[in-house]
């Protein structure tokens, strides 16, 4: 299952196809997603979930069709558009993608890193910045305790806690998760899909 975790204003697809090469992920496809709504996408392994929910990041540009967010149409969007949209955005994949020997920190602080000017992200190589945001962060996922610790020391299932919080960092309008829990066990999956929606809500 994937899904689009919160949406704070309407996301509208229409006549979208995307294709790869030959192969046509997508067609045909209208979608209206209302403001502070939740949606779940839910289809077999290969039938364009991943890429509908890059459409609407902006990750992928669509072979037909639009794709309007906030009444603005990514397509006509310049690359500094683009780049706001997608700091507006915070994205919780099917692997976690966190670095392992990075701090829980560290790898927190980089949902941040999209907002940033160059200057500071820099500066966080040096020195840890807003630790007390990341504090909060982590403890609206259970891991307060666990900030200075390696990524690589945590389970799948805190990893995919700080996959979260990283998503959350930068305050996002729009949160998308793509099969959040694909390699996760039943009872963990269940946690984590139910701290997501409470997450979520929280930062409306």
């Amino acid at each position: 299952m994937s899904g689009v975790f919160r949406a704070l204003f309407v996301i509208r697809l229409v006549n979208i196809e995307r294709r790869w090469g030959t192969r046509v992920a997508l067609r045909n496809l209208n979608l209206n997603i209302e403001p502070r709504s939740r949606v779940a996408v839910i289809g077999p392994s290969g039938s364009g979930k991943t890429t509908l929910l890059r459409l609407v990041m902006g990750a992928v540009r669509a072979s037909a069709g639009e794709v309007q967010v906030d009444e603005l149409t990514i397509s006509k969007m310049s690359p500094r558009e683009i780049r706001t949209h997608r700091s507006r955005c915070g994205f919780v994949d099917q692997g976690t993608q966190l670095l392992p020997q990075l701090s829980v920190h560290g790898n927190v602080i980089a949902g941040r890193l999209p907002s940033w000017p160059w200057w500071r992200t820099l500066l966080s190589i040096m020195i840890s910045l807003e630790i007390d945001r990341v504090h909060d962060l982590l403890k609206e996922v259970g891991l307060a305790d666990r900030q200075w610790d390696r990524a690589v020391q945590l389970s799948g299932g805190q990893q995919q806690r700080v996959v979260i919080a990283r998503a959350l960092a930068n305050q996002p309008s729009i949160v998308l998760a793509d099969e959040p829990t694909a390699a996760l066990d039943p009872a963990t999956s269940h946690d984590v899909l139910e701290l997501l929606a409470r997450a979520t809500t929280r930062h409306k």
